[in-house]
């Protein structure tokens, strides 16, 4: 596969790099390059190896006809407003994201790893480019959790997170 090519392709330039009398800047930053342009992976500066992975489509969304959370908020799983085979085929548990329809001033988007839950604030989009954008971000934070990658956050998230680790203990 792809990512064993890329292993193997790193290894190659590593052991090269170390053979010869090499003058001059790293050779590194190229050789990456030459491995993402030949398989798609890449390593992040955590020494994770990561693909891209294409955007997909928004389905036509329709909140009236969409099931209700608590008989008022719309919401429906992630793979029936989202296509992207490539993505459920590395990330099978996606299709299962919920993903609900809010109103806020205070956000446009959050996901909430522990209910496995993609928050978007129907109201802060004007063009449907927007909410995918954002809907994109927050997948990105699903694969960052799923990964084990470092993820982005803001004091809510990281006090919300303390008091949910504390109710654990």
């Amino acid at each position: 596969d792809n990512l064993q090519v890329a292993r193997d392709m790193e290894a190659k330039f590593e052991k090269e790099e170390r053979t010869m009398a090499f003058v001059g800047p790293s050779k590194s930053a190229e050789d990456a390059q030459k491995i993402r342009l030949a398989t798609g992976w890449e390593k992040g500066v955590d020494g994770k190896w990561r693909l891209e992975i294409p955007d997909g489509q928004l389905k036509p969304i329709d909140l009236d006809n969409l099931r209700k959370y608590n008989d008022e908020i719309p919401f429906a799983n992630l793979d029936e407003i989202y296509d992207s085979k490539e993505l459920y085929d590395a990330y099978p548990s996606a299709r299962d994201i919920w993903v609900m329809f809010t109103e806020s001033d205070d956000f446009r988007g959050s996901y909430n790893r522990n209910e496995k839950r993609i928050q978007l604030a129907i109201n802060q989009f004007d063009e449907p480019i927007d909410m995918l954008s954002t809907l994109l971000h927050e997948i990105q934070h699903h694969i960052q959790y799923e990964e084990g990658f470092a993820t982005g956050a803001n004091t809510s998230t990281v006090v919300d997170q303390v008091k949910f680790d504390l109710y654990l203990i």
